[in-house]
């Protein structure tokens, strides 16, 4: 989690020195310096990376019961200060300037530096089964829990000295990147394909799908505020944006513990709910361009927030600890690609669609978003289904 942030210091140090150059008309070099402070931000992982590690770190310091509301906290505090951060966009771009704005990132970036540094401690990543696993599996790690466990001490001691000695070399730090990425395509494509395996990748495209239709949800919301006939300024836009994510903090931080609290629902269920109201959100767009009907479609929306946290936690309880870090680190660069993609695809098919119905896209999107709640209705009977098989394999023992 240190390296984002420094690449977002160096970023934003090589920003300000594109505005010096810009103020003194060196509009050329100028881009330049943007371009690579961009660069050097994307190379270093940007919030993908941040939250790939902080989803594995809550991971294996939480337990499978309480996971779920866990995950959902911290994606609700990051939408806390995705919240508290547009709002304090609006008042830079009404009060302030760029290079105010710069230097705040830069300070709040060395502030994280310093609490990743001094405040947070390593995580344990010692072994557990897994909710939902297959019956040979299962059997496998109760005849031998023992022998496994020493197996895996002494992997990961080796794995330590190999560590050690790849820090050592440029050389070494290159296999060491090689084989995390031969961990990450163990884990996505796996020799023994079993039903488990195959709910995992269903999972992770339904991830894929969810942040590529964010990202280009993003883009498009603010294209089709900002032009005709809404015309919203930039700081009503940084006003809704901040609605959007204050209520999908509530939802997180107090609403899902409570539920989860008192009613015990399945992860799928939250998905379901998330998935229904932020169709309703993208149906509003289509029906009406008011401003009180829209900002009502991000207060109700933000529930889409259960999506994500979710849908980590089924996938970290279908898998193994030692299994986490390559997990969520496909689901980053899952997340990476499908902004990469996402924000272009959806600004193609709107500027195709503009003039025959600016709308269209959101209708799109809604049908979608439709096709995954399907999906996910499916996926939640089978979920269901295997735990319960699970559940009399094991009574059977």
């Amino acid at each position: 989690m240190l390296i984002p942030c420094l690449g977002a210091i160096i970023a934003c140090t090589l920003f300000s020195i594109s505005l010096l150059l810009m103020n003194n008309n060196l509009i050329n070099y100028s881009i330049i310096f943007i371009l690579i402070g961009g660069f050097i931000y994307g190379v270093c992982g940007k919030s993908s990376a941040i939250t790939m590690g902080a989803n594995s770190y809550i991971t294996n310091l939480t337990h499978i019961n309480n996971r779920t509301s866990m995950l959902g906290r911290l994606l609700g505090v990051n939408c806390l200060g995705l919240s508290i951060g547009t709002l304090l966009l609006g008042i830079f771009l009404t009060f302030f300037n760029y290079s105010d704005s710069i230097i705040f990132c830069t300070i709040n970036n060395l502030l994280i530096v310093l609490i990743l540094l001094f405040l947070v401690i390593d995580s344990n990543t010692n072994e557990n089964i897994p909710i939902l696993n297959d019956h040979s599996s299962l059997i496998q790690y109760n005849d031998h829990e023992k022998s496994i466990h020493c197996t895996n001490s002494m992997k990961l001691s080796d794995n330590n000295n190999h560590h050690h000695h790849y820090r050592n070399s440029s050389y070494g730090f290159i296999q060491l990147i090689i084989e995390q990425f031969y961990q990450s395509y163990q884990f996505l494509f796996q020799k023994n394909s079993n039903e488990k395996h195959q709910l995992l990748l269903i999972l992770l495209f339904t991830i894929l799908f969810n942040q590529m239709t964010k990202s280009g949800e993003q883009d498009i919301i603010l294209l089709y505020l900002r032009n005709e006939p809404t015309l919203w300024t930039s700081q009503l836009y940084s006003y809704y944006l901040t609605c959007y994510y204050g209520c999908m903090f509530i939802h997180l931080i107090f609403i899902l513990p409570i539920i989860e609290k008192k009613f015990s629902l399945h992860d799928t269920t939250f998905i379901i709910i998330g998935l229904l109201l932020k169709i309703i959100r993208l149906l509003l767009f289509s029906i009406t361009k008011h401003k009180e009907w829209l900002f009502f479609g991000a207060i109700i929306g933000s529930a889409a927030g259960y999506i994500t946290s979710a849908t980590r936690s089924i996938i970290s309880k279908l898998i193994y600890k030692t299994e986490i870090g390559a997990s969520f680190a496909l689901i980053s660069i899952f997340e990476t690609i499908a902004n990469l993609f996402g924000g272009l695809l959806f600004t193609l098919i709107y500027n195709y669609t503009i003039t025959i119905m600016s709308s269209f896209i959101f209708i799109l999107d809604a049908f979608l978003h439709g096709l995954i709640l399907i999906l996910f209705i499916w996926l939640r009977f089978k979920l269901i289904l295997f735990e319960n098989n699970l559940n009399i394999e094991q009574n059977d023992q």
